[in-house]
């Protein structure tokens, strides 16, 4: 057992990475970040352990500081590293050489959550594969650090997805380059293959000259960026992240399903999917698309890994990369799986990797194109194993998410249409759409296990259902009202809090009314103002709207009934807010406070969240929460109706929540305990 504390700036690394492309090549905002040294970069070989396959050095490593105190509760990234070495490169005496020497090390970028738990024990398994490949396997995990909280919000420790769209809304927002948390992702996988190199040297001689790198999903992405960057990486297999030209593939997302999936909602919450369309949406993409780095791919040996019922992604997605990719690389689409697709896929690609390793031939033994009779055509430069059409069929939509649809993809083995060529189409069905693809499989033979690799996947009828709607009248929110019981203390105020969303800036008319209810015990005069919420100032307040400056504007767009209510027009750029109403001297009763966008032909900014804080009675008093939707497309609005979450010893404790038509007064959904609800 050791333990050794080691504090260090890898300056030759940093310099091989800032001189790895050649001056022709535009340096990007992760090029700059990955350079940028940081001597917060340290590690620490925590603790080893022997078998009798390998021995595992466990690494505690602090990659970087990404932002700072005043912006994330956590801005020093940590990670574990769990490094793997075989017996077969460690010299066993009296001999002096190890039995392999293999300089390449296989590295798995790994998620989890950073917290005082210890690491756990090396697999038996990692030892065994590390053993038979002779190579060292690392699986380098935390990235991103999470979960994260953000000092702009309250009580939102984020993950996953959430981290990254937050990242890149705030990008959008400010523009400053170093926001999308892509960029420590990279650099912490950067730091970490400086770590091994370093631990391995030190505690058993052995040089790491080049690595191996897998990751999946978010990791996925990493591995391409990383990619990207550093030219010690010999081979990647990136698997379940499809989404190589991020902008045409979310519009591709979108004329196919007509809504963005729930998976994708955290990037869709933060209207996203369009943002990244605009100039600095364009250069978001610059730097962390990996298409953006598409001719950094040439020479590099690619494994590409996704699902073809990912619920990430439309099954159809790699042609918008596929043509671009510069050789050597395979491909492979499971089907029956989902986002997380399943061991068989992992074991198909162990052939594969062990060619990488070798130095191999690594590209796919054959070519394929899409026809224009709608067929999809293969030609084989060695004879496959098998030879397989794969179909699916949806009836009701061009969705083929295994959460949609289910497992019903069928196979039927193919036979050569020519010579060392395979064919493959299927019948336009009579409703809905059909995907299919060609799965080819290789005998490696001996003791290795199986190549399998497919074509990209197809889809007839080839249209798209909702092909220009891409972004154009999606739905959002106009306006929303607050409608509940104004007390004459300060607790019994009725709020709206908002979020608006976008660049530039929007009118919002804010009415606080009473007298339009017409009911016995209505609020007869309305004080309201307008607080920013992450500031606390007050933006505006009003008594009676006739006396406030937008009178007249108030009057032309939509004015209260009553000269007492209250109301104003303010413009507002992208923030949080919060709409507050109270009675004049006290007074208390029913009221209604509203939100509504007086831009509504401009797109940008808008309402993204908005929220309703006020006594809960019955009847009348019943607190509620209005709003109106507008545009043709269909979107997935979250309702919740909460109390505890106001640490106030007068908050409801146990809230019932009902949505309905307002127009037809139909109930469309109604809830008591959240755990309870279909969609939980």
């Amino acid at each position: 057992m050791v333990f050794k504390s080691l504090r260090l700036l890898p300056v030759p690394c940093l310099l091989a990475s800032a001189l790895l492309w050649p001056f022709s090549v535009k340096a990007t905002a992760l090029d700059d970040y990955v350079n940028k040294p940081d001597p917060n970069y340290q590690f620490n070989v925590v603790r080893d352990e022997d078998s009798a396959f390998a021995k595992t050095y466990i690494v505690h490593m602090t990659s970087q500081q990404w932002r700072d105190e005043t912006e994330v509760d956590r801005p020093l990234w940590e990670h574990d590293l769990i490094i793997t070495v075989p017996r077969t490169l460690i010299p066993i005496p009296p001999f002096d050489e190890p039995l392999d020497k293999n300089s390449t090390a296989i590295m798995l970028i790994s998620g989890g959550k950073n917290g005082p738990d210890p690491v756990d024990d090396p697999e038996a398994l990692v030892e065994i594969a590390a053993q038979l490949m002779g190579a060292v396997i690392v699986e380098f995990k935390q990235v991103p650090n999470q979960p994260l909280s953000f000092t702009d919000e309250v009580d939102n420790p984020r993950k996953e997805d959430e981290i990254l769209a937050y990242s890149m809304d705030k990008f959008l927002d400010t523009g400053d380059p170093e926001w999308p948390v892509h960029l420590p992702m990279t650099k912490a996988t950067v730091r970490a293959m400086d770590t091994i190199q370093r631990v391995l040297q030190d505690e058993e001689d052995i040089t790491i000259d080049d690595f191996l790198v897998l990751g999946g999903s978010k990791r996925g992405w990493t591995t391409w960026l990383t990619a990207a960057v550093d030219d010690r990486i010999k081979a990647i297999v990136p698997a379940s992240i499809d989404m190589l030209n991020l902008g045409r593939q979310f519009q591709h997302h979108w004329e196919a399903y007509g809504f963005f999936a729930p998976a994708v909602g955290d990037y869709a919450a933060f209207d996203l999917p369009c943002r990244i369309q605009t100039p600095n949406g364009l250069k978001l993409l610059d730097s962390i698309d990996p298409y953006s780095y598409i001719d950094r791919y040439q020479g590099l040996p690619k494994l590409i890994v996704n699902s073809a019922g990912d619920q990430f992604f439309v099954s159809d997605s790699s042609q918008f990369y596929y043509d671009d990719m510069p050789a050597p690389f395979a491909m492979r689409y499971s089907v029956n799986t989902d986002h997380s697709q399943d061991e068989d896929v992992l074991k198909a690609g162990l052939a594969w990797i062990d060619d990488a390793l070798q130095g191999r031939e690594s590209a796919q033994p054959f070519s394929w194109s899409f026809q224009p009779d709608g067929s999809i055509r293969v030609e084989v430069e060695r004879t496959p194993k098998t030879v397989k059409l794969w179909q699916a069929s949806n009836p009701d939509a061009r969705d083929f998410r295994m959460e949609s649809i289910g497992k019903v993809w069928t196979s039927t083995t193919l036979a050569e249409s020519e010579s060392r060529v395979y064919t493959a189409q299927v019948e336009q069905p009579a409703q809905g759409w059909t995907a299919f693809l060609i799965e080819l499989t290789f005998d490696e033979g001996g003791a290795k296990p199986d190549q399998v690799f497919t074509t990209g996947v197809r889809v007839t009828p080839d249209t798209l259902p909702f092909a220009g709607t891409f972004c154009k009248d999606w739905m959002r929110v106009l306006n929303t009202s607050s409608r509940g019981q104004v007390g004459p203390a300060s607790s019994a105020i009725q709020s709206t809090g908002f979020i608006v969303s976008g660049s530039g800036s929007k009118k919002f008319l804010i009415k606080g009314e009473g007298t339009i209810l017409g009911l016995p015990d209505s609020l007869t005069d309305s004080v309201l103002r307008l607080v920013n919420l992450n500031t606390g100032a007050v933006i505006d307040e009003n008594d009676n709207w006739r006396d406030h400056p937008s009178a007249d504007q108030v009057a032309a767009f939509a004015p209260p009934a009553d000269d007492r209510e209250a109301a104003f027009i303010v413009e507002l750029q992208q923030g949080q807010y919060v709409a507050e109403l109270s009675g004049k001297d006290g007074a208390s009763g029913i009221g209604l406070v509203a939100v509504t966008e007086v831009d509504q032909e401009t797109p940008e900014p808008k309402l993204l969240n908005v929220s309703n804080n006020g006594q809960v009675g019955t009847g009348e008093a019943t607190l509620r929460a209005g709003f109106i939707v507008s545009g043709q497309a269909r979107k997935r609005f979250l309702i919740k109706g909460e109390g505890a979450i106001l640490n106030r010893p007068d908050a409801i404790t146990d809230p019932v929540l009902r949505v309905y038509n307002l127009s037809t007064g139909e109930t469309i959904a109604e809830n008591d305990n959240w755990r309870d609800h279909p969609l939980a």
